[in-house]
């Protein structure tokens, strides 16, 4: 106690407070070590199937842990496979659907039909999105059916349809490909449904396909996709080009191509003058001949004969008249053309090319060795129009080609997959350096803390060595006999104390020079009877 005393309030504090540190830290430790290592159960769960699967894990007495975003659960690494077939025989996790699994629950007798056609609905919409959440990249997804039911004594029937909304795990979308694929599904475990009558969206409210079934060229999705798919084809292309000459992997192309989006309908009717064509020709040829007599026969059966009229003259006079028309009536035609086009959308409208290349060229010196370049200005011109020929450039529409040498990054530098240091990977390394990490912070805590709070428990008390009697200094305590007192008479004799001056316990707060523990060892080594008396001595005072 009195060590204590002599170190003071504010020492006393200080240790105090490293040894509530010292004893947090072993407590984590002994917390952080003792429990076992836990393994991902499952990730990505919804908060229902979370809350499901942490209250079965409670009632079934497994240690668990539950993830900062509340979606992953996680569980003894030993334990996971077990634990995931109990979940699996329970139906958890349900993917925030309920399946055909709602048969299995008890169904009263007096359930109605309404009833049972909404489970079946039901059970039809869970198994769809189960089914839709295994493809890649899709995180969750929600199915919506309308199957109609046929009324009676009715000859119309509506056709089914579905609407899905879809939930990504990354930003990336669905490609072309992928939404038949959903389509396709879907419509094949629905009766009567078509593809085209199947709507989908993504939580971002994009639209990936719609009801109308406009597949066509018209609809601005596929004009899109039709884009992207042409400037990565054109890319490429280049790219496969001009590696042949830069290198590979030394040159990148990026290529913005502009389509125009609007239909167009045009109706063209032209005529040509200089080009007639005869379409009908009419001709007419018109005889007519008139007989006219001046006396007026009797009328009787011999004038009325044919051979009458030649004897009509003999009786009285008579004249002939004869005409003819000719008429001939030609129709022509004028060169007429007329043309109905229809533009849809998608043309080209402009395009923008840029080429990277390797700021330094790739050359070999007539003895083989590697050397690097600048490219000069001839080469950067000839990659340029090599590019132009390549491409469906059209200087009056706005197109254009650029060739710039940048410096280019190996990938392979950037993207290097980490060196294993001594056959161990990141986390056995880890583990490793917080064993060590620990280790060292113990062995600190034993020299800085532990030690200096022994040593001061067998230092010596201060102003023992001012106190009367000591070493031989009057009172009743026996002095040493033989070369102990002829030293210590020398060293009072050459004036002061020479103890005093080695070890001065005010101004070192009690810690005393190796010296002075050294002469005094060399002491008791020469006269062990003496000091045991002094000590001895010193202990009946203190009692």
């Amino acid at each position: 106690m009195q060590q204590l005393r002599n170190l003071g309030p504010m020492r006393l504090a200080v240790i105090g407070g490293v040894a509530v540190a010292v004893l947090a830290f072993v407590i984590f430790l002994a917390v952080r070590f003792s429990g076992p290592e836990m393994g991902l159960l499952y990730s990505n769960l919804s908060q229902q199937d979370a809350g499901r699967i942490v209250q079965t894990l409670e009632q079934q007495n497994v240690p668990h842990r539950l993830g900062p975003d509340g979606t992953s659960v996680m569980v003894p690494l030993d334990q996971v496979p077990r634990t995931r077939l109990d979940l699996a025989t329970q139906g958890l996790p349900t993917g925030g659907s309920i399946g055909y699994e709602i048969f299995d629950r008890s169904q009263g007798l007096a359930t109605s039909s309404f009833v049972q056609n909404i489970n079946q609905l039901r059970a039809l919409e869970g198994e769809l999105a189960r089914t839709i959440q295994g493809f890649d990249n899709i995180r969750s997804a929600r199915v919506h059916l309308v199957l109609p039911q046929r009324e009676l004594f009715s000859r119309e029937r509506q056709e089914p349809s579905a609407s899905i909304v879809l939930r990504m795990n990354t930003q990336q979308r669905l490609d072309r490909a992928q939404v038949a694929a959903v389509q396709q599904v879907v419509a094949a475990a629905v009766p009567g449904l078509r593809p085209d009558r199947i709507s989908m969206s993504d939580e971002r409210g994009t639209l990936l396909a719609r009801i109308d079934g406009s597949g066509g060229s018209g609809d601005l999705q596929t004009i899109e996709e039709r884009r992207l798919a042409y400037q990565d084809r054109v890319a490429r292309e280049l790219e496969s080009m001009l590696e042949r000459s830069v290198g590979q992997g030394r040159v990148r192309v990026s290529v913005s191509a502009t389509m125009d989006m609007a239909r167009t309908q045009e109706n063209r009717e032209s005529f040509n003058p200089d080009q007639q064509v005869v379409r009908s020709t009419q001709t007419v040829n018109e005889l007519s001949e008139q007989r006219d007599s001046d006396a007026n026969p009797s009328v009787t059966i011999a004038n009325n004969l044919p051979q009458g009229q030649v004897q009509v003259g003999q009786n009285g006079s008579s004249s002939v008249s004869r005409s003819s028309r000719n008429e001939e009536t030609i129709n022509f035609e004028i060169s007429r053309e007329v043309r109905n086009r229809v533009i849809e959308p998608g043309g080209l409208s402009r395009l923008n090319v840029a080429v990277m290349i390797d700021q330094n060229a790739l050359v070999f010196s007539p003895d083989g060795t590697r050397a690097m370049r600048p490219w000069n200005e001839q080469e950067l011109a000839r990659f340029e129009r090599l590019t132009r020929s390549a491409l469906p450039f059209d200087a009056a529409r706005g197109d254009t080609v650029e060739v710039i040498p940048v410096m280019m990054i190996d990938p392979a530098d950037e993207f290097r997959e980490p060196r294993r240091l001594f056959g161990l990977d990141r986390q056995e390394l880890f583990r490793l350096a917080e064993v060590l990490v620990l280790g060292a912070v113990g062995a600190l805590v034993l020299l800085l803390v532990v030690r200096p709070l022994i040593a001061r428990l067998f230092e010596t008390a201060p102003g023992a060595a001012a106190q009367p009697g000591m070493l031989g200094y009057g009172g009743d305590v026996p002095q040493l006999a033989g070369p102990l007192s002829t030293d210590l008479t020398v060293m009072d004799d050459d004036g002061g104390d020479p103890l005093e001056e080695m070890i001065d316990l005010n101004r070192i707060e009690g810690r005393v020079k190796a010296s002075s523990l050294r002469k005094i060892g060399e002491i008791v080594e020469k006269h062990p009877e003496e000091v045991v008396a002094i000590l001895r001595n010193w202990l009946y005072q203190e009692s």
